[in-house]
């Protein structure tokens, strides 16, 4: 366990804290007040300066690659540019860069930082969202979907098919946190990734079927205003199924009580712009799965964050039990299933 890991949850985040404040130098926003969003792989904080708002996010040192870090910025500002879509749009820095990047002591590689206009809207808790909300999301997904985009000769972005999700160089490899895993964990996990090895493989991966991503949609990925679905955090986008970018939120309903009017709002929000056949629809169950089991992996290579760290085995634990019955019967089951 590294000197980072050892620290507390409040002293983790004094740390952060102090390389945010730092880095608004980059942006002559050294005077702003800072605010913590969300720490759980990234630190994200929330910048005022007058009436001005904006979003910091410092990006783990040992995971960041900046190669991967300015094609996110190059998308984001291409979808900005060529569609009706509202996303981050990246502010730079006094120098005109995209990426500021702060050295930290007793850390051989720096701390990169990235700064994005506030973008206004309301957010969803899974147990709110409304059935004409999830179907706003789906249009939403279609939409980013059917932007023609080239990138260029230097994009970088992480492949989200079945290597990019559970293989040794995916963003989700546990590495040391596999440790936690039990034989009967690692044994449900294979099979749950065989499984969706299958449902790839019969998809392909031609233009209709897979190309940039969003990747990771959750609930507190989306904001609402005026009537659509707005979103945030790109950092996971890459280059993946179509199919699995509806899964975040989906996976993230299904204890809803409402989800199969949930899931047929997505579904038509979706097809109402990019048209599925049923067969596809019947796919999803696999790729949620799928998300499932990504992130088991993902909490396990998170465990340097104290919080994560401490409600790790149960949650895998609930988490490999859901699998399980999902081998047995196709399903995930939903709490609404079993009460």
């Amino acid at each position: 366990m590294t000197v980072f890991e050892q620290l507390s949850y409040d002293q983790q985040v004094q740390w952060w804290t102090g390389i945010a404040e730092d880095a608004l130098e980059a942006y002559a926003l050294h005077d702003a007040r800072l605010e913590l969003l969300t720490y759980s792989n990234n630190a994200v904080f929330t910048v005022r300066r007058g009436d001005g708002r904006f979003v910091l996010r410092l990006h783990r040192p040992e995971l960041a690659r900046e190669r991967w870090i300015r094609s996110e910025l190059l998308w984001l500002r291409a979808i900005c540019d060529n569609s009706d879509l509202v996303v981050p749009y990246p502010v730079e820095t006094r120098a005109g860069d995209l990426v500021a990047s702060v050295r930290v002591e007793r850390l051989s590689a720096p701390v990169h930082a990235v700064l994005f206009r506030h973008i206004e809207g309301e957010s969803r808790q899974p147990a709110d969202i409304s059935a004409d909300e999830v179907g706003q999301v789906g249009v939403f997904l279609a939409k980013l979907h059917s932007i023609p985009y080239t990138p260029p000769d230097d994009f970088q972005r992480p492949r989200l098919d079945w290597e990019g999700l559970f293989g040794e160089e995916s963003l989700y490899d546990p590495g040391e946190g596999a440790r936690l895993f039990s034989a009967e964990q690692r044994e449900v996990f294979a099979a749950v990734a065989k499984r969706v090895r299958e449902v790839m493989a019969a998809l392909g991966q031609d233009a209709d079927h897979f190309g940039l991503i969003h990747a990771d949609l959750l609930c507190k990925n989306v904001l609402f205003h005026q009537g659509a679905a707005r979103a945030l955090d790109f950092e996971y986008c890459g280059r993946g199924y179509y199919l699995y970018d509806l899964t975040p939120i989906l996976w993230q309903l299904r204890d809803n009580g409402r989800y199969p009017e949930l899931l047929q709002a997505m579904w038509q929000g979706y097809t109402s712009i990019r048209p599925l056949s049923e067969n596809q629809r019947e796919l999803l169950e696999v790729f949620i799965a799928g998300r499932h089991l990504a992130s088991c992996r993902w909490i396990a290579g998170n465990l340097g964050n104290a919080s994560i760290r401490e409600k790790a085995p149960q949650i895998l634990a609930e988490r490999t039990g859901e699998m399980r019955r999902f081998l047995e019967t196709g399903r995930l089951e939903r709490r609404s299933e079993i009460l």
